[in-house]
Formats: structure tokens, C-alpha cells, sequence
């Protein structure tokens, strides 16, 4: 794409503490309580792209105070907040589902597992949902049209990244990991199974395992119009998942053989049926759009260039139409890294979303 050049460039940086209390009743599909957040937002736009909480205001920068009491009507109650694992919920046909508001307002819906149950979880307490405006300033050049990125980071470019600290969690039981991941050798030294070989992919009680909780973190990006017939819905959802080299493995998936995928070889599904024996879990998520992810900001699941949409300039009323990005972060339950045992020191994960403008050709 030729002549870029950046209008904006939107930093929101999030952290929220993975508690983790043992418990068999409470439960998404993991031994854990909720994870609080402590997040702190800055929103800032350069070279004349205005950015707005209710499409109406419009201003270069947003506050962190701002964003907080859009989202929670205050920033003590926005403190307060707390994430439990969620996933998204899917219509009979593995799509995504979205609410019908009215045009532009399709929301998707999430929910957690309760004693095998799906239970509603609710937005901006269980997950987090905010929306951001995007307009374009008059400039020199009014017939030039720009795309709207979610940046992906790069060694020569600072862009959107998710990131936590790696710890050892001690296990309490046994779990299974894919043996690809696995790269202890030689036998134990100590604990109850001392002088017993390691196996790769199969850890017992007080074996050590790495855990970084950022790769259990999902970012969703929803873009489009929202309608009841199916014909004309072009809303959408992308789905982001940026896995590191600590990464356990993806979405326990029922039916899957992959071993990003496999239930059988899923920490948190293995760990979570090791320690509730009278209650486990019978399967695992169904498929659906949720789970098949992009790593890269700038692309959609199969590869193609995704952008959130377009600024065009209007001669008739001399000025850009409004962009409407909505975004929701959540920690999905399903995944591998998000289990029990997760250190204090360990619990911090941060998100930092850059936006770009690009001419368009």
C-alpha cells in the first residue's frame, strides 16, 4: 500500500491480577476465582484523526479517568471491576452471535460454565467491552481515503502486544501437556514420585510447569452493521490470540486432534479433571469462529489484510464519515494457560492497542 502515512497512533495498556483460589463449585473450566483489574488507559491521536467514547465529542487524546467512567460510571467502581474465564457464544451454526439491538449496536453475548452449565456473563464485569470513534480532520488532501488497522508489533515498529511474566507453578496433580512442548529430562530428585523418569507431557503432583497467564488473554475487534436478515449482517468479530514461547496450548476443543486444540493434552482441561473427580468435565468447547484466531493484528483468521474500516471524505458535507470499533478483552476459559497456581508475582498482564491510519491506494 503506497504512501502511508499514520494519522493516529492509540496506545490503551491494560493489567489485571489473576487470583486463583482452589474450589470445586466455583469454576469456569478452571480451578479460579475472578481476576481483578487495575488498568490504566492511554488513548492518544496524532496528526489531525480525532478519537471519541460516544461518537459525538471528539478530541486528539482520551483520559484513563475518561474511558473508566464510560465504562463503569466512575473510576472507583471501575476498580473495582473483576474478570472471570469467559467464552463467546456461538449460534447453531459455529458463527459467532450477536444481539440485535438496533443497526450498529449487535453486541456479542458471553458466558461462563457453572457446574457444567452455561451460565450469561455480564459485560464490563465478567469481560471487558468498550467502543472508540475514529474521524478524520479536513486536511489539504479532502479526496483522500484511509484504512482503519489494529497495528501488530514488530521489531522495527512499535504496535499491539500482550504481555505478562512467565512463573513455575508447583502442581497439587497430575496434568498433560503436548510432548512437543515439553523438555524436561531424566528422572525427579525429590517429591513423591523421586527417582521416577520424566515422560513428556505428563507432570504429577509437585512437578514444576511454566505458566505466562497473557497467553490465555483474547482480544476481540467488532466492525460493521448488524441487521436481523441474514443476508444483509455484515457485522463481524476478529478474534486475537498472540501466543508466546511460553504458550501451554490454545482452546480445549471437543473433537479436535491438533495439539493446540486436543482436550487430552489441554493443561487446564487435564488439570481441572484431575482435581475434580466427582465433577469433571464431560467435553469440551464446540467449535466456532471464536476459536479460530488470528496471531497478527493486521490480518483476519485466513490471512487477508483486515482493516476496521474506512475514512472517506464527504464533498457534500465537507468533512469524514465516523468509524465505530468496538472492543472487548477477555481471558477465555477454555484455554490452556489459565489454571490454577498462578503466582502473585505472575498475575500482571498488559495490553497495549495500536491504531494506524493508511492511505489507500
Amino acid at each position: 500500500m503506497k504512501g502511508i502515512r499514520k494519522l493516529v497512533l492509540s496506545i490503551i495498556s491494560l493489567s489485571f491480577t489473576l487470583a486463583s483460589l482452589i474450589t470445586s463449585t466455583f469454576a469456569f473450566v478452571v480451578m479460579s476465582s475472578n481476576v481483578e483489574i487495575n488498568a490504566e488507559f492511554n488513548i492518544e491521536g496524532y496528526e489531525g484523526l480525532g478519537i471519541s467514547l460516544d461518537g459525538n465529542e471528539f478530541t486528539q487524546d482520551i483520559t484513563s479517568e475518561s474511558l473508566k467512567e464510560k465504562i463503569a460510571g466512575s473510576v472507583e467502581n471501575y476498580d473495582k471491576l473483576s474478570f472471570r474465564g469467559v467464552t463467546p457464544m456461538h449460534d447453531n451454526n459455529g458463527k459467532i452471535s450477536f444481539t440485535s439491538l438496533s443497526s450498529m449496536d449487535g453486541e456479542v453475548p458471553f458466558m461462563y460454565l457453572y457446574n457444567n452449565h452455561y451460565i450469561s456473563a455480564d459485560k464490563n464485569e465478567d469481560y471487558l467491552q468498550f467502543d472508540l470513534y475514529f474521524t478524520a480532520l479536513n486536511s489539504k488532501e479532502k479526496s483522500k481515503n484511509y484504512d482503519l488497522f489494529l497495528v501488530s508489533d514488530k521489531p522495527d515498529k512499535a504496535g499491539t502486544k500482550i504481555t505478562g511474566v512467565a512463573s513455575e507453578v508447583e502442581l497439587l496433580t497430575s496434568l498433560t501437556t503436548p510432548a512437543s512442548i515439553d523438555s524436561r529430562t531424566g528422572v525427579r530428585t525429590s517429591g513423591p514420585y523421586k527417582d521416577t523418569a520424566y515422560v513428556p507431557g505428563e507432570y504429577k503432583a509437585k512437578d514444576k510447569i511454566t505458566v505466562d497467564p497473557s497467553n490465555a488473554v483474547r482480544i476481540g475487534v467488532t466492525t460493521g452493521e448488524y441487521s436481523n436478515s441474514s443476508a444483509a449482517n455484515t457485522m463481524k468479530m476478529t478474534v486475537f490470540e498472540t501466543p508466546n514461547e511460553k504458550d501451554l496450548g490454545s482452546s480445549a476443543i471437543e473433537g479436535r486432534t491438533d495439539e493446540r486444540h486436543n482436550k487430552d493434552l489441554n493443561a487446564m482441561y487435564t488439570y481441572y479433571n484431575s482435581w475434580n473427580v466427582l465433577n469433571p468435565l464431560t467435553s469440551a468447547a464446540e467449535d466456532g469462529e471464536a476459536f479460530n484466531t488470528s496471531n497478527d493484528f493486521e490480518k483476519d483468521a485466513a490471512g487477508n489484510d483486515n482493516p476496521l474500516g474506512v475514512l472517506k471524505y464527504d464533498n457534500a458535507t465537507s468533512s469524514y464519515n465516523i468509524i465505530k470499533v468496538t472492543m472487548y478483552v477477555w481471558l477465555e476459559g477454555w484455554d490452556a494457560d489459565y489454571f490454577l497456581g498462578v503466582p502473585i508475582s505472575a498475575r500482571e498482564v498488559n495490553i497495549n492497542l495500536v491504531f494506524e491510519m493508511r492511505e489507500r491506494d
